[in-house]
């Protein structure tokens, strides 16, 4: 049984991961290795791996980082320094 996931992957996530994954948005992130992201996706496209999940993975912290960093980036580690400091 193929997995939803890997459907995505290949046609409605393909412009998101596009984005997520373009070496401006990598580097800018700095988390994962640009070179090895492009290389995982294009093993699993050819069938040599399947690493689908790891993509999914990718994706997902992504869209953490994006809602829980980018849209409030640390008011929450100020407002503890400052009431630990009271």
């Amino acid at each position: 049984m193929e997995r939803p996931y890997r459907q995505w992957l290949r046609n409605e996530l393909v412009d998101f991961w596009n984005d997520v994954t373009s070496e401006d948005s990598v580097r800018r992130r700095g988390w994962f290795d640009y070179r090895a992201l492009q290389e995982a996706r294009r093993r699993t496209l050819a069938g040599i791996e399947n690493l689908d999940m790891l993509q999914c993975s990718v994706l997902t912290m992504e869209l953490w980082a994006r809602q829980f960093i980018d849209q409030n980036p640390a008011p929450a580690a100020g407002r503890h320094a400052r009431q630990a400091g009271s």
